[in-house]
């Protein structure tokens, strides 16, 4: 898809799942292996719907090179050299280093898994 299709596709599923019950955009993040807090802290329920909207409609991202989980985030689809990814992981009581790029990392999957 072309940087302008992936932004409409991200924000057709944002407004889908604002329809949606929080505890089930959270279900659908934890059933694909990412994380619902940050430390000791809950992810909010809009940025599990921005989770969840990216990976419906761009595929699961992978897991991060230097903590090893699912806490990778990419933004700017359609903002070329603006587009950015980072981690939000933590690994023991330390917030993940990962240093933050440009580059969309490809997808593991295609599509998420959909609890039924």
């Amino acid at each position: 898809l072309a940087d302008h299709a992936v932004d409409d596709a991200v924000h057709a599923k944002l407004r889908e799942l604002a329809e949606c019950r929080p505890v089930d955009v959270k279900a659908l993040v934890e059933a694909n292996g990412y994380a619902t807090t940050r430390g000791l802290k809950n992810v909010t329920g809009y940025e599990l719907s921005l989770i969840a909207a990216d990976g419906l409609a761009c595929g699961l991202l992978p897991k991060c090179p230097v903590c090893a989980t699912r806490a990778l985030r990419h933004a700017g689809h359609g903002q070329g050299a603006h587009a950015l990814t980072w981690c939000e992981g933590f690994y023991g009581d330390s917030r993940c280093t990962s240093s933050a790029s440009g580059d969309a990392p490809a997808r593991e999957a295609p599509s998420w898994d959909v609890p039924a």
